[in-house]
């Protein structure tokens, strides 16, 4: 294949990603593989399954990282591995890995305002809770949200059951003081920081919420592997109670560097 970007040979991309075949992991690199790295793995396994691709052994995604991380001096590092299908003449994946330095104002963000979103999860897709190359609509979602003020939105199922946020997954204190995420049946991605949560918060519960229960919500997480958690200030111009102080340095430090000589 033969490609030219403004006028000028380059490359040809690989074809996953222009057919957005394939699947990634975002996390932070400290010099040793992230607390999550085995949710990481796993999800990423879900996903090739999911598009009947063969897997990288965790041996190979290991060694990716290390080598990509030997590469940079400067610390911590937002890393993203994408395991790609190539076409049929071709038959089995590429692995893409990419690094650069994690800014200041990408790790402490303030509390969101969140609004809500369309219905973009599909709970009869074959792709239901992977993380997909295919984030375009998400994106369009979220920037709509900042158009309007808001900095990140909540999307739904086709149902009409919350789901999560653009690039997070979303923990609610609800009244009654009860803890929930929202339940596999609208279809979220299957998120590694909420996934390592749950083994620490057992109460987390499952629930099915929709757009009229939101003022059941007393205050709300973003999870995700690069921030952490992030808390939610306002929902549809609602003010929030603030979550915890110590579920919100829990969710923090799964995502914060590991402890010395992991990964070895």
């Amino acid at each position: 294949m033969i490609a030219h970007l403004d006028g000028k040979p380059m490359p040809a991309p690989l074809p996953g990603l222009w057919s957005g075949r394939g699947v990634y992991e975002t996390f932070l690199w400290y010099g040793n593989l992230p607390n999550n790295w085995l949710f990481h793995v796993q999800r990423c396994r879900r996903g090739a399954l999911a598009w009947h691709l063969p897997l990288p052994d965790e041996a190979e995604l290991v060694r990716a990282v290390r080598d990509l991380g030997a590469a940079h001096q400067a610390l911590p590092l937002r890393m993203r591995l994408t395991v790609l299908g190539n076409d049929e003449l071709s038959r089995g994946y590429s692995l893409l890995a990419q690094a650069r330095p994690l800014t200041t104002a990408e790790r402490d963000l303030p509390p969101a305002r969140v609004v809500l979103g369309g219905c973009v999860r599909n709970p009869a897709s074959l792709l239901v809770g992977c993380k997909r190359l295919c984030v375009a609509e998400d994106l369009a979602w979220r920037d709509k949200a900042r158009a309007l003020g808001a900095d990140d939105t909540l999307l739904c199922s086709t149902d009409g059951l919350i789901a999560e946020a653009s690039t997070s997954s979303v923990l609610f204190g609800l009244d009654g003081g009860r803890i929930a995420t929202p339940g596999a049946q609208a279809a979220p991605v299957w998120g590694t920081t909420l996934a390592a949560l749950r083994i620490q918060v057992p109460e987390i519960n499952e629930i099915s919420l929709r757009s009229a229960d939101m003022p059941r919500v007393r205050w709300a997480l973003l999870l995700n592997a690069v921030v952490g958690a992030r808390s939610v200030s306002h929902i549809e111009g609602r003010e929030l109670a603030q979550p915890p102080a110590d579920l919100i340095a829990l969710a923090k430090s799964l995502t914060d560097k590991p402890a010395t000589g992991r990964g070895t």
